[in-house]
């Protein structure tokens, strides 16, 4: 009863809303271009065009950023991307964690 009542409310905000998105759209595919070892986390903004939408400290000290976008309207179309990416101290891409649409 209580997941009914959750998905009608949520029902009831995407008509109201039209839309809902979250991050900043971007071309999944430059991801093809990054080396492991060469390319810098710099690099890696200037090719994806926006600022990740969260980051997080590894107990290695290297740094895992994400970038993320998901878009839903109200006729329950949906899209997403998600790209989750691991650089050393040096801003140096060390490895990629996650890569895809959702």
């Amino acid at each position: 009863m209580k997941a009914i009542k959750l998905f009608l409310i949520s029902m009831v905000l995407c008509v109201v809303a039209a839309c809902s998105t979250t991050g900043t759209d971007f071309n999944i595919t430059v991801a093809d271009s990054f080396v492991v070892g060469e390319t810098t986390y710099d690099e890696v903004l200037e090719a994806i065009g926006s600022s990740p939408i969260a980051q997080r400290t590894l107990e290695n000290g290297n740094k895992k950023y994400r970038w993320a976008y998901i878009y839903a309207d109200a006729a329950l179309r949906s899209e997403g991307k998600v790209l989750d990416l691991e650089f050393d101290g040096e801003g140096v891409l060390v490895r990629e964690h996650r890569r895809g649409e959702i």
